[in-house]
């Protein structure tokens, strides 16, 4: 029982080592073989991530949505509607470095923060391309506004992916800008 409780302690107070979970809307825009099935979508990510000191692991998910904001049309205006539409699942684990660029006179905690991140993606697809999947690979950069335990952030990013089904392959890029804030010990 003490080595337990022992354990227990050890492990849960670190000094330097925090984690959080983050979440962001924004939106992308299909280039390359992806173009052909439209200009972009909204995407919505969810993530949990540990920091220590200026480097961060992020694990996350989410989806590009290209039906979040539709309108139903009518007359002329349907044939644009008519394309097939793309629909991704998105998984990625992502390593951060952030820089301080400035920081409050009364502690270096509450500052804003320059970040770098990147790393390996896992996309499905769904609607035009049903069964379709393959791996990539993206980064960004970030301005982060961090207040100790609640940050908000801006981040403009690109992923790379190569899609593999029914015995087609389609590559893309995927620009983008999201938004969105962090909850945890930063």
């Amino acid at each position: 029982m003490r080595w337990t409780i022992l354990v227990i302690l050890a492990l849960s107070t670190p000094a330097s080592a925090g984690g959080y979970l983050f979440e962001s809307i924004g939106g992308a825009s299909y280039s390359g073989d992806l173009s052909r099935f439209g200009s972009g979508a909204p995407r919505l990510l969810v993530g949990i991530g540990v920091s220590r000191g200026p480097w961060a692991v992020e694990g996350f998910g989410g989806g590009f949505a290209p039906d979040l904001f539709y309108i139903d049309c009518y007359g002329e205006e349907c044939a644009t509607a008519a394309t097939p539409s793309l629909e991704l699942m998105q998984f990625g684990i992502d390593l951060r470095r952030s820089w301080r660029v400035l920081h409050s006179t009364y502690t270096k905690k509450i500052g804003l923060d320059f970040v770098l991140h990147g790393g390996p993606r896992f996309f499905m697809a769904d609607l035009a391309l049903p069964g379709y999947q393959g791996l990539g690979i993206g980064g960004g950069a970030a301005i982060d506004a961090n207040f100790k335990v609640v940050s908000m952030f801006i981040d403009f990013t690109t992923d790379f992916i190569e899609l593999h089904g029914e015995g087609r392959t389609f590559f893309g890029r995927l620009p983008g800008v999201q938004i969105g804030m962090r909850f945890g010990w930063m």
